[in-house]
């Protein structure tokens, strides 16, 4: 029977996506510390206190949680703009990003405002900010309140990958490997998918398995495949479990049982070192 790898929790994940809070602000550190436990109403207390003293980071959490609608259970998009807006307007660039994604959306107003969202982007991008310049190759990809643009994209994700965004990594391997907008080139587009799995990028572990088990931009190597099938799956990309199994059918059965505890043994070390690292912001 094959072994199933666990899905990474909603607290895992959460914990090593939250920023690292500064050594000389222990209360932030606490009020993050509940945030990822899902001790709501502790966190949004503490968080209040902080913003209440001018914490922008602080401001930055309680547009997320007003959003959320927690620990309220009414989501508040306005109000959550009042917070980001506060945050933006002390310096933190996620709250910046908050408002472009918010535009794009249309949370506040029912209607997408793609260029507000571009202009916000730009500006998290400008502070430096990783997913806003993912963001901004979304917008050039797509043409969304600009004319099409895939060398553009290409740029941005570039930007946005060179700081470690796994998404970023992964949109560049999906350009070279299918030649979309560029010259195809399967090897470069395996490098980034790469890249992308080792910032914990599901989508790209199912994308690597499928180059191995065709062999396009890397040797065929079912055993492989079949490893990064299984590590995609592990990290919720639900497509991957079939991919599995259509790998094992081309191992016996003794080259599954051993593909299966390299899995394992590979999910372990990935989650450390995801749990481990500095977040992209």
């Amino acid at each position: 029977m094959a072994l199933r790898l666990p899905v990474l929790c909603c607290a895992a994940v959460m914990a090593a996506l939250m920023p690292t809070a500064r050594a000389d602000s222990p209360a932030l550190l606490a009020a993050e510390a509940a945030l990822v436990a899902q001790d709501f109403p502790r966190a949004q207390a503490a968080f209040a206190e902080l913003a209440a003293a001018g914490n922008a980071a602080a401001m930055f959490y309680l547009g997320q949680l007003t959003a959320d609608g927690l620990p309220s259970g009414e989501p508040d998009a306005k109000g959550a703009e009042d917070w980001y807006s506060k945050a933006a307007e002390a310096g933190e660039g996620r709250a910046v990003h908050a408002l472009g994604m918010q535009a794009m959306r249309g949370d506040v107003t029912g209607a997408s405002d793609p260029v507000r969202a571009r202009e916000l982007f730009e500006r998290a991008a400008g502070m430096g900010m990783a997913k806003s310049m993912r963001a901004l190759g979304m917008v050039w990809y797509h043409g969304n309140g600009v004319p099409k643009d895939l060398r553009r994209a290409h740029d941005w994700w570039v930007k946005a990958a060179e700081k470690g965004d796994a998404d970023a990594a992964y949109n560049l391997g999906s350009m070279y490997f299918r030649g979309k907008g560029l010259r195809r080139d399967e090897a470069k587009g395996v490098a980034y998918w790469r890249q992308a799995a080792d910032g914990g990028s599901a989508a790209a572990m199912n994308g690597l398995g499928g180059a191995y088990l065709e062999g396009q931009g890397v040797p065929k190597d079912a055993t492989e495949a079949f490893i990064w099938f299984r590590l995609a799956s592990g990290f919720g990309h639900k497509p991957a479990e079939l991919n599995a199994n259509l790998a094992a059918q081309r191992l016996e059965a003794a080259a599954q049982v051993e593909a299966e505890k390299l899995a394992h043994q590979r999910f372990g070390e990935l989650k450390s070192q995801l749990l481990a690292r500095t977040p992209v912001q």
